[in-house]
């Protein structure tokens, strides 16, 4: 059942980005705060800590309800893909004209062309569980652009797993100070 409320609000957040929504200004760093603490329980239950680096704030603007799916949908792949005892590192940085979210995951990883048809809507990996909708990073990649940000795909410094970041427009007077 959490599942396919999961995959509805995803649909509805994807119809939304579709149509011409306002941007509200948004704390990049208390919602992914928040996201964490909503998805640490099953970070635990599936063996994989979820590391947080954030500073104090950091405004964007965001369509209304996008960062809270965006970071959802992006939890959602990270946990279902890492294996056990490994981590999964969730950092929000930002400078003088965006808010960059990235998160790194311990799993199987992408090849180069798996990244660039990650986006597109309903495609899965080749050896993806059974039960995904295909729409997560789909989900990700439109909310981002709605906004008037960007989502890239790539291989992590260390070649393990993968790394999805995505970035987004700083609102006025939203710099970022202190670190977490």
């Amino acid at each position: 059942m959490e599942r396919l409320t999961h995959l509805v609000d995803g649909l509805l957040a994807l119809a939304r980005s579709e149509s011409s929504l306002s941007l509200e200004s948004v704390d990049v760093a208390a919602v992914t705060a928040q996201a964490v603490e909503r998805w640490q329980p099953l970070a635990e239950e599936s063996g994989v800590d979820v590391l947080l680096t954030c500073p104090a704030t950091a405004q964007a603007r965001v369509v209304r309800g996008g960062l809270e799916q965006i970071l959802d949908n992006l939890l959602d792949n990270a946990i279902g893909v890492a294996p056990p005892n490994t981590k999964i590192a969730l950092s929000v940085s930002s400078d003088s004209e965006h808010v960059t979210i990235r998160v790194q995951d311990s799993g199987p990883g992408m090849t180069d062309l798996e990244q660039e048809r990650a986006t597109r809507r309903f495609w899965r990996a080749p050896g993806a569980e059974p039960g995904g909708s295909g729409l997560g990073l789909a989900i990700v990649a439109e909310l981002a652009a709605a906004s008037g940000g960007s989502v890239k795909l790539s291989d992590p410094p260390d070649h393990t797993g993968l790394e999805v970041t995505v970035t987004l427009v700083l609102a006025p007077g939203g710099v970022a100070t202190s670190s977490r």
